[in-house]
């Protein structure tokens, strides 16, 4: 590689800072999630809102336009 490797670190920083915005912001609403030291995303435990995943997912596209992949392990991913 020859070209400076200032834009991937630029773009891996920016991952690091929304991840963490992220988890900040599930700790202030006291949602449980799974902490990660090496991944840019989050894995959540929405269990409390008694919602399948595609509910919440799909709730939190529509009522603050947040684009969620809705994950279940314990059935077939959505």
């Amino acid at each position: 590689v020859r070209n400076s490797q200032s834009s991937i670190l630029y773009m891996k920083n920016e991952y690091l800072n929304r991840r963490n915005f992220i988890q900040s912001s599930f700790d202030q609403m006291k949602i449980p999630y799974i902490h990660s030291s090496g991944a840019f995303y989050i894995f959540v435990d929405i269990s409390k809102f008694g919602l399948s995943s595609k509910e919440f997912a799909f709730n939190l596209l529509e009522s603050v336009r947040i684009l969620l992949k809705s994950y279940s392990p314990s059935k077939k991913n959505i």
